[in-house]
């Protein structure tokens, strides 16, 4: 499984293409293959190479998917967690406020009790 690198996150999409194609390994002789594939005579053993060739194709790009889904999911994440932050300080420092008054409070029902 390929994990997000952060550093990524506000990056152009070639870079992130590039970063996808490092880490899935797309083989190199790929296009060799197609090639040979394409130069086959008409026979049996033709159609059995190029159907193995297009599952290993099929098996790449449902990885690639895959990995993709679990990017967008990673950054609808992300930015719920930006979306929320300002929410939880202003919670937070309410929170804090509110504690301080009442404080406030008590001290002044000390001093009135005396």
């Amino acid at each position: 499984m390929m994990t997000s690198d952060m550093n990524l996150a506000l990056e152009s999409v070639e870079v992130l293409k590039g970063a996808i194609h490092n880490a899935v390994k797309v083989p190199q002789n790929t296009q060799a293959q197609v090639q040979g594939c394409l130069n086959m005579p008409a026979t049996y053993n033709t159609v059995v190479a190029r159907t193995q060739l297009a599952h290993q194709f099929y098996e790449h790009v449902s990885e690639v998917a895959r990995m993709c889904c679990q990017l967008v999911h990673d950054q609808h994440l992300q930015q719920q967690v930006v979306c929320d932050s300002p929410l939880f300080l202003a919670t937070h420092q309410w929170g804090e406020e509110e504690e301080e008054e009442e404080e406030k409070r008590e001290e002044r029902r000390k001093e009135i009790e005396k």
